[in-house]
């Protein structure tokens, strides 16, 4: 409907200009021809300015329709990254070292000139991790909140992030070592590669950590 719209007032709008050769024709036909030519000249300029408002207004909305749509499917097609490392240790150690506020402060930063000066966990489902993120120099810093969705002791944890963003963290148990995968949904702001490697480092970190205390 909206198309059609905008196709019949295109058309209005293509007949007033063909229009226009019409009123130069009268216009030369002397006075009584200019007043008709007048006549003429008045109605399409009201004609090209109704065209012109309905093809604009049809434009908004069509633009406006297709940025829902198109942020619609952005919101549910989120890209999925998945990191992982082999740590060399029972999963019980790795499991209190991955939950315990006093061990995710030790670990959880991507490089040394980072730091987690505190953190928080209520590991429950419906409960909260914050755990604060800081540079040392103190430039820059933020809280990493998420509610937990699902927990499997010593298997599996699911959390959702404040940007509803979803993450699913598994404990998989070989003989004496825990794999741990991480896979976590993309945010928009920052390159996937970067995402990953970041999460990746933090990670190596944590594995690093659990091996050598």
């Amino acid at each position: 409907m909206l198309y059609g719209t905008f196709a019949n007032w295109f058309g209005i709008l293509i007949a007033a200009i063909f229009n226009a050769r019409k009123i130069l024709n009268i216009a030369a036909q002397g006075k009584e021809g200019s007043i008709i030519a007048e006549a003429f000249i008045n109605f399409s300029l009201v004609t090209l300015s109704i065209a012109m408002i309905i093809v604009r207004a049809a434009a908004l909305i069509g633009l406006k329709r297709n940025f829902k749509i198109n942020w619609k499917r952005l919101m549910t097609d989120k890209t999925k990254i998945t990191i992982e490392a082999n740590i060399n240790a029972p999963v019980g150690k790795v499991w209190n070292c991955y939950t315990q506020p006093e061990h995710i402060t030790k670990w959880n930063f991507a490089s040394d000139d980072w730091h987690c000066p505190s953190a928080e966990n209520d590991l429950r489902v419906g409960g909260k991790l914050n755990a604060r993120m800081e540079a040392k120099d103190g430039s820059n810093g933020f809280d990493f909140e998420a509610i937990y969705t699902e927990i499997i002791p010593h298997k599996k944890i699911a959390y959702r992030m404040l940007d509803d963003r979803n993450a699913v963290i598994n404990f998989n148990v070989s003989e004496n070592q825990t794999e741990v995968i991480i896979t976590f949904e993309a945010e928009y702001i920052y390159p996937i590669e970067m995402q990953k490697s970041g999460w990746q480092a933090i990670l190596n970190n944590f594995k690093e950590y659990v091996e050598i205390n």
